[in-house]
């Protein structure tokens, strides 16, 4: 219940609204009451390619920002996937009344948040190497690691409409996670094309085996923000660039 009334007083606009919380007295289950967001989820934007590279960027910066409301109390979201991203529409804040509206990607799902990890809570194509047993000696894990590693995996997905992680099965895709320290084989190819060896850089730094030695949320915003001007330039999706 601490953890619920601390994501509660969150109120971030790019986190959905916990309305109320409470434990069930019939089945001592607890329970949380979240705003309706309605709206696309990324997952569907994506598949729809329904994205330049300047949307992808600051719908991006919009996830990073959210994460970081939660972070700031120690909350991490633990299923940060493209499907638990939903686009809300907002009114455009330009002074004109042409009735104009911007997308908005809103974290939703906390179905995993709080301030423990749990040992194979995650969804494979997203899922930390600490999630799947790999936890350093030297590292006590926290969940916002998790997230870093979920958002790098978001972020490369977003920008060129491809899983980052993707295996035959369930098995493969957390092996995957577990036999590489950043650079997996998809984000190496990313690396050789023209352009692209700092966008790539910066996705395998939140990437890395060691929780300890990856980069943080407001770091990656940083970089994709220095990026913007030379990415802009490009199409969606810059796989395929």
């Amino acid at each position: 219940m601490a953890e619920a009334a601390q994501t509660r007083a969150i109120q971030h606009p790019s986190v959905v609204a916990v309305l109320d919380f409470g434990r069930d007295e019939a089945s001592g289950c607890g329970y949380l009451v979240m705003e309706r967001v309605e709206g696309p989820t990324l997952e569907r934007v994506i598949e729809r390619g329904d994205l330049d590279v300047a949307a992808a960027l600051d719908l991006l910066d919009g996830i990073g920002a959210g994460l970081q409301g939660m972070h700031r109390v120690d909350i991490g979201h633990l299923d940060v996937k493209p499907s638990n991203v939903i686009m809300r529409a907002v009114a455009n804040s330009n002074g004109t009344s042409d009735g104009s509206e911007t997308m908005r990607p809103v974290l939703v799902d906390f179905g995993l948040a709080g301030r423990n990890l749990r040992p194979g809570c995650a969804t494979g194509p997203y899922g930390a190497p600490e999630v799947w047993g790999l936890v350093p000696p030297d590292y006590d894990p926290r969940p916002m690691d998790v997230d870093v590693y979920a958002y790098s995996c978001l972020a490369y997905e977003t920008l060129t409409g491809d899983t980052l992680f993707d295996g035959a099965s369930e098995l493969a895709t957390i092996q995957a996670h577990l036999n590489h320290d950043g650079f997996p084989d998809k984000l190496k190819a990313l690396c050789a094309k023209k352009g692209m060896q700092t966008l790539g850089e910066l996705i395998g730094n939140g990437l890395r085996q060691h929780p300890g030695e990856r980069i943080s949320v407001q770091e990656m915003r940083e970089g994709f923000r220095e990026l913007r001007q030379a990415l802009s330039k490009m199409e969606w999706p810059l796989h395929a660039a």
